[in-house]
């Protein structure tokens, strides 16, 4: 999963005499807003919706947070968490410019990983996600959230990378698909689970575009520097043998910033365990370039 730097294509959206790039009147003179828009009822498990970002600022983060109800019950029966639980409840997130391709286009659990990386050591005691797999089963508070850093720092002025968002020419999409119920959660006998009484609340950090003087002349907006965009890109690669496994990271444009790789078993639950069962890890270009390596 690559998480990389892309151009974002802001610039044909407005003609070349109307803007400039100028961070450092951008930073003094904007203004950091944060903002909820109308919640997204839970579509229920195995479900796609669409969120549009409004057409304002300039764009550094967007979360998404549940919040509901985890219900379970059971007799005899068994529940249990699988290692998805709670944030593989979106399955795949991604984000669409203008109908291009998407720079956003992963698993809910990549976004954790994402978030834990940038914030290390994080304790975060609003998110709640216990399930009640004993007695009769209970209800337990949900609330869930996933980050989505348009931007390097999306708490400061974005300078470097942002989403440029004050356009009508602007469209930009955000598709969430959640998880089947069998991913999240293990059930036996007659254990039940669902998720009720729920709202995906979207919410959004955004920077004011100012407007003045032009350096060549006029008056315009104002804007951060906006040629690089964050994103992340996940692929899955099948393992269907022993040795070596090569994965391709194509891309024509960007710059990779991080990768982490997320391995997962098989139909059956075969055993894996690390470091036994991988003996190597490395970084190859050009053919026969390898500035990193990793052993056991």
């Amino acid at each position: 999963m690559p998480t990389v730097a892309n151009e974002t294509p802001f610039s044909n959206l407005l003609p070349a005499a109307a803007w400039e790039s100028n961070p450092a009147v951008f930073t003094a003179e904007t203004e950091r807003n944060e903002g909820v828009d109308p919640l997204i009822a839970w579509p229920g498990f195995g479900q796609t919706f669409q969120y549009e970002m409004p057409n304002v600022g300039v764009a550094s983060n967007l979360r998404f947070l549940l919040e509901g109800s985890s219900v379970t019950t059971r007799t005899s029966g068994s529940i249990a968490a699988t290692d998805q639980w709670p944030h593989g409840i979106i399955d795949r997130f991604s984000v669409r410019i203008n109908g291009q391709a998407a720079p956003w286009n992963c698993h809910g659990v990549d976004l954790n990983v994402l978030r834990q990386a940038r914030f290390r050591s994080i304790t975060d005691a609003f998110e709640a996600s216990t399930l009640t797999t004993s007695g009769s089963g209970g209800t337990t508070t949900l609330r869930v959230m996933w980050d989505v850093p348009f931007s390097l720092d999306p708490s400061a002025a974005p300078n470097v990378g942002g989403l440029f968002m004050q356009s009508a020419n602007s469209q930009v999409i955000c598709e969430v698909t959640t998880a089947a119920k069998s991913a999240i959660v293990t059930l036996g006998g007659d254990g039940t689970f669902d998720i009720t009484s729920a709202n995906f609340r979207p919410m959004r950090t955004w920077f004011s575009i100012p407007t003045g003087k032009l350096s060549r002349g006029g008056n315009g907006m104002i804007l951060p520097n906006l040629s690089v965009l964050h994103g992340i890109l996940a692929q899955e690669e099948p393992v269907t043998s022993v040795g070596e496994k090569i994965v391709n990271l194509n891309r024509l444009q960007g710059t990779i910033a991080r990768i982490w790789q997320r391995i997962q078993n098989g139909t059956g639950n075969a055993s894996l365990t690390l470091p036994a069962n991988l003996d190597q890890v490395r970084l190859i270009y050009a053919s026969n370039q390898r500035p990193r390596t990793y052993y056991q």
